[in-house]
């Protein structure tokens, strides 16, 4: 997967190049060997023929062709699992490396987190999103480290644009860098501390939730 989107990370400010540079010897080969990877997966998941109610159920659900029987859109399937594997996969990854890390930097909370979990199913989804200590630490994670640290670029239109109070203006790209999102001491105190306490109710250490958004509010 790291060498199917490395052009995608590096290029997409000027994402014109990518087609440019898959052109080139080799300029395509990890993003060729992730496509194929994902189209495989997905004729597995087509033949099984499960009624499970997942993700891949319901985008098969919709790549199925009304007009013609058992006809499936194997190139629409094949992208949208290729945005599953990438979007999820890396995400979490890195979120949980980052946890692991906080957790090893400030052990005392790893016992909240052990004595939270003895006597929970682990299993239940449901259980666990009820869970305060295990959500609070996912959140202040995702706070301080965004998987993705900033957002896609955007151009405002030519007449310019109001943001807040600033006046930005016309054909100006901008972009909202979240690493500095989550950090801005107007929506947080102790904003560069790590502090999963602040996500309790009563806390008082969020003054603008708005401040929070790990994974975008819009693109």
């Amino acid at each position: 997967m790291r060498s199917g989107i490395y052009i995608l990370e590096g290029l997409s400010p000027v994402s014109w190049l990518i087609t440019i540079l898959a052109c080139l010897p080799g300029g395509n080969e990890g993003f060729s060997r992730l496509e194929k990877f994902a189209h495989e997966s997905v004729l597995k998941r087509v033949r099984i023929k499960r009624d499970d109610d997942d993700v891949m159920s319901k985008l098969i659900s919709a790549a199925r062709d009304p007009k013609v029987a058992n006809k499936i859109d194997m190139t629409f399937l094949t992208c949208d699992a290729m945005v599953i594997i990438i979007a999820g996969g890396d995400t979490v990854s890195i979120t949980l490396s980052f946890l692991f890390y906080s957790l090893a930097r400030y052990p005392h909370y790893v016992n909240h987190l052990r004595r939270e979990l003895e006597h929970t199913d682990i299993t239940d989804y449901r259980r666990l999103q009820a869970l305060p200590w295990i959500n609070a630490l996912i959140n202040e994670t995702l706070r301080l480290y965004p998987p993705v640290p900033t957002a896609p670029l955007r151009q405002t239109p030519p007449e310019g644009l109001r943001i807040g109070e600033r006046f930005i203006p016309g054909n100006v790209v901008v972009s909202t860098p979240l690493w500095s999102l989550g950090r801005l001491e107007s929506s947080y105190t102790r904003a560069d501390e790590f502090l999963p306490e602040r996500w309790f109710p009563g806390s008082e250490s969020i003054k603008d939730r708005r401040g929070f958004a790990p994974f975008l509010l819009r693109a």
